[in-house]
């Protein structure tokens, strides 16, 4: 399970403290110190709280841990891995990573939101960046907000100098 749109990093770290389920959000920490928050849907809320019930007693609250002892905390790279073993059981033919998922959500995002709010919901620090991989250019439809804002010839106010 992993939280839609967040980094692996953001899950191997999350800790019981920054997550609230009644909220539906949880306040990650991400390349390296930089926290935020993700906001997930009823579906992951229910898989947490199972989760939380199954979750093996630790000495830590780091919200996933493994299922051996020692019950340690999680990598990121084991987030990854998990991803892809689970991918590979679901019967996908092409393994993917958790990062795959990360741009299935941005890549849905672009099509309900815009780049700003998406940017935020990704967790990027200049929209930018959000525009550049997500938000490809339609030329046809800045053509069209072009020729729709132009400006008809009858229309011009004659200007006095």
């Amino acid at each position: 399970m992993v939280l839609p749109g967040c980094r692996a990093g953001g899950v191997a770290t999350l800790r019981l403290e920054n997550l609230d389920l009644d909220k539906l959000e949880a306040a990650v920490t991400e390349k390296g110190s930089k926290s935020r928050p993700v906001w997930f849907g009823d579906v992951t809320a229910a898989a947490l709280e199972r989760w939380l019930r199954e979750r093996p007693r630790t000495d830590h609250s780091f919200v996933f841990c493994s299922t051996r002892t020692p019950y340690q905390q999680l990598l990121s790279e084991s987030v990854s891995n998990i991803v892809e073993r689970a991918a590979i059981a679901a019967g996908i033919e092409r393994p993917i990573h958790s990062h795959a998922l990360r741009h299935w959500k941005a890549d849905k995002l672009s099509q309900v939101t815009d780049a700003q709010t998406a940017s935020i919901i990704l967790g990027h620090a200049d929209p930018m960046i959000t525009m550049q991989y997500y938000y490809h250019a339609d030329l046809s439809r800045a053509k069209n907000a072009v020729q729709t804002l132009a400006i008809q010839p009858n229309s011009i106010p004659k200007m006095q100098f």
